[in-house]
């Protein structure tokens, strides 16, 4: 007794070349170990990719230099992870925050920004800075700076105004109002 067994398959399977090997899609046919099976692999753009040569196509972070998956934050003309944008003072996420740069290109929130760049006040001694993002404004008196609501008499509070006699008389380190200009003077002679 004599049995001859003959055996036909026919496979289906793409084969594609990525920049460092080649990438199989799933065969029909579960016979066959492939490097693709029961493996992660993604279809873009009309071709399977394994998983590294997919994550190959990605574009990277600028700041992990790993491939950006999901969302993709762009600002000062590079691409981050949300996560990975950061102040480069306190560290501190920038997504969806107001920032700055400085002269050196140094990506900034706005609080390290100012307690680099901005002002301080001659006579509370706080930084010269918008609360609210308007414009901000300095008094400049006697080589100092001043906050608008800071620059007054320091004797009796009187704002300085841009008429005779409502200025500002600087005595020493003090600002003062005309009168108390007067006053002081006066004491300082005797």
């Amino acid at each position: 007794l004599s049995l001859s067994l003959s055996l036909s398959l026919s496979l289906s399977f793409s084969l594609s070349r990525h920049a460092t090997h080649y990438c199989y899609a799933i065969p029909t046919s579960n016979l066959i170990e492939d490097t693709l099976v029961k493996k992660p692999f993604y279809h873009s753009d009309g071709n399977t990719y394994c998983e590294s040569d997919y994550l190959n196509t990605l574009e990277k972070c600028d700041a992990c230099s790993l491939p950006i998956k999901e969302r993709i934050l762009r600002a000062v003309q590079k691409q981050y992870h949300p996560e990975c944008f950061k102040c480069t003072d306190c560290g501190s996420c920038l997504d969806g925050v107001p920032f700055t740069m400085d002269t050196d290109k140094n990506v900034l929130c706005v609080s390290c920004y100012n307690r680099k760049f901005a002002y301080v006040c001659a006579l509370c001694g706080q930084l010269i800075v918008s609360e609210d993002g308007s414009e901000t404004y300095r008094i400049i008196a006697m080589d100092k700076d001043f906050h608008v609501a800071c620059y007054k008499c320091q004797v009796c509070g009187v704002k300085f105004e841009n008429e005779p006699g409502r200025g500002c008389y600087p005595l020493g380190d003090e600002l003062l109002c005309h009168a108390h200009y007067k006053e002081r003077s006066r004491d300082r002679q005797q």
